[in-house]
């Protein structure tokens, strides 16, 4: 495919550009992953005239190139009224229409705004989903599971937030869900508020998943990037892959600036797990709240934020290549 010009630029001037390796014969999948979604509030009044152009070009050709592409979803799709004191992150269940333009595929419903509408916010939220042919997971632990080139993907999602997590009980959870999925990828919406860097209780949370059978741990919640690294939970074979934050994919926060970077984390995986990660750090305009591929001066801060800790030591991840455009 011919890049376009905004795109050439990205990659020509990235020092860090790598490609990843092409598609065995069989048995491999790409999985994308982004952080927070949130279309309400000043996100959807700057887009009011149905003009996403800018964010379609930025995010869709990344996407639409994976196999599953997934992302936490903090926006209940409805008109219904709000059921307790909270931030009103309602956005318009047609928003789900721009969600599949974006390319993506499943999205978490397990986070503290899910139900910010009740009952009936999230049953309009479910059904807006269905109704843009795509998939869901959570607010409830049950697994989602689908057949994706020939392997078979489990995906659980859990909410750390408020309560609390019963760990114990997500981990067996986790176990339970191992001996049925060739990967087993878990979503967790967690963490502080925009602290940059995971907390204890991340660390423990991660560990305990990691023991129980992931694969992958891809965070949300945060609102801004925190580290990704690999990690040996007790007693397992392999390593497991935890992004800790992906930070805001979309989302009217206009401070601080770290709240405007995130990144497409997509790694390619087999039954031996995550066989090699790369990112596209991206950004977001405050002026009109669009997604916007971060440029050769952007791109270094979200790679620094994303610090990757990898079995070799230290290293920044690498950008992913042109053949994801």
């Amino acid at each position: 495919m011919r890049l376009r010009p905004a795109l050439s630029l990205f990659i020509l001037g990235t020092t860090l550009l790598a490609l990843l390796p092409g598609r065995p014969a069989g048995g491999a999948v790409r999985v994308a992953f982004v952080g927070d979604l949130m279309l309400g509030r000043d996100v959807a009044l700057a887009h009011a005239n149905g003009d996403w152009r800018r964010t379609l070009e930025a995010a869709a050709p990344v996407l639409s190139h994976a196999d599953l592409a997934f992302g936490n979803l903090e926006s209940p799709l409805t008109a219904a009224p709000l059921s307790r004191p909270t931030h009103d992150l309602r956005a318009s269940p047609g928003s789900a229409a721009l969600l599949a333009r974006l390319g993506l595929d499943l999205l978490s419903l397990a986070n503290n705004h899910a139900l910010d509408a009740g009952d009936a916010g999230l049953g309009d939220t479910i059904q807006a989903l269905r109704s843009a042919d795509i998939s869901f997971v959570g607010p409830s632990e049950a697994p989602w599971e689908r057949m994706v080139e020939g392997l078979r993907i489990a995906f659980v999602a859990f909410d750390d937030t408020g309560a609390g997590l019963d760990l114990s009980g997500a981990a067996a959870s986790v176990a339970a869900e191992r001996p049925r999925a060739d990967l087993l990828l878990i979503s967790l919406h967690w963490g502080a508020e925009l602290e940059p860097a995971a907390n204890d209780r991340q660390r423990l949370v991660a560990s305990a998943l990691a023991a129980a059978g992931a694969d992958i741990i891809v965070g949300h919640g945060p609102h801004v990037l925190q580290e990704v690294e690999w990690i040996w939970g007790p007693g397992r074979g392999r390593s497991t892959l935890v992004a800790y934050s992906l930070g805001n994919a979309l989302f009217d926060s206009p401070a601080p600036p770290a709240a405007r970077q995130s990144a497409v984390l997509i790694a390619r995986l087999d039954r031996l797990g995550a066989r090699s990660v790369c990112v596209v750090p991206l950004g977001m305009d405050p002026r009109g709240w669009d997604i916007l591929l971060a440029g050769p001066e952007a791109a270094p801060a979200v790679l620094d934020a994303l610090r990757s800790f990898d079995p070799a030591g230290e290293a920044r991840l690498p950008v992913c290549g042109a053949e994801w455009f």
